[in-house]
């Protein structure tokens, strides 16, 4: 159970790095990874956060639900 939650911690800090970065497709990939293993309000903001930045503000916004 533990190296789960640290398989996901380190794709959520993979998207972050790759979010400040402005690489947004590999910081979408790797919260969307995150998703798949085990749904994340950080991970569902950090892929807010990189529509925002593609001027996609409708898929941004339904992120944040």
């Amino acid at each position: 159970m533990q190296q789960k939650n640290n398989y996901q911690d380190a794709r959520l800090y993979q998207a972050d790095c790759s979010l400040q970065l402005g690489d947004l497709e590999n910081a979408q990939k790797y919260a969307m990874d995150t998703i798949a293993q085990k749904p994340s309000a950080w991970a569902y903001t950090i892929i807010g956060m990189c529509n925002e930045k593609r001027k996609n503000l409708e898929d941004a916004s339904q992120s944040y639900l």
